[in-house]
């Protein structure tokens, strides 16, 4: 078909998603670090012994990035494929 010509193929697709997620996510984990306690955190974490409360702080800041990241790169996806 005429169409499957124009479209990339998962090597390509697959940079592509590469150039949009690396910046996204090294950007959101560098304010999270820098800014908002994660470098206290994450040291916490990773000595924390048997202590719970290290994990519960840790996994409650690795999923606000992880979340922040998600709707960071759905709202770039998205302003992209609603200028197309």
């Amino acid at each position: 078909m005429e169409i499957e010509k124009k479209l990339a193929d998962r090597g390509k697709r697959f940079l592509a998603y590469l150039i949009d997620v690396l910046p996204i996510t090294l950007l959101v984990f560098g304010v999270f670090y820098l800014f908002l306690g994660f470098d206290e955190t994450l040291d916490k974490y990773l000595n924390r012994g048997t202590d719970i409360e290290p994990r519960i702080k840790f996994m409650e800041q690795r999923n606000w990035i992880r979340d922040t990241y998600v709707v960071s790169s759905d709202y770039k996806n998205e302003s992209v494929t609603n200028n197309v």
